[in-house]
């Protein structure tokens, strides 16, 4: 993990960690990476995502919004 100043690098690892027990990530999550359209729009957004820095706020917050999406879903259907 590279950290530099209030930044932290995008890694598979950091992917993982936010990665729903489904094998996704809500769009939420995939704004938070940078993605402002969500992955719909962003083909490859992975591959593009791993190596760039985020906030570090944002990347606890990807990982905290884990399996969030799923509840949601879970509760209106």
């Amino acid at each position: 993990m590279i950290v530099q100043g209030s930044k932290i690098e995008i890694t598979e690892d950091l992917l993982e960690k936010g990665m729903s027990r489904n094998g996704a990530w809500s769009m939420a999550q995939v704004r938070l990476l940078g993605f402002q359209q969500g992955y719909e729009n962003n083909k490859g957004w992975k591959r593009k995502a791993i190596g760039t820095m985020i906030s570090i706020e944002d990347a606890l917050e990807f990982v905290s919004l884990r399996d969030q999406h799923l509840k949601e879903n879970k509760t209106n259907g």
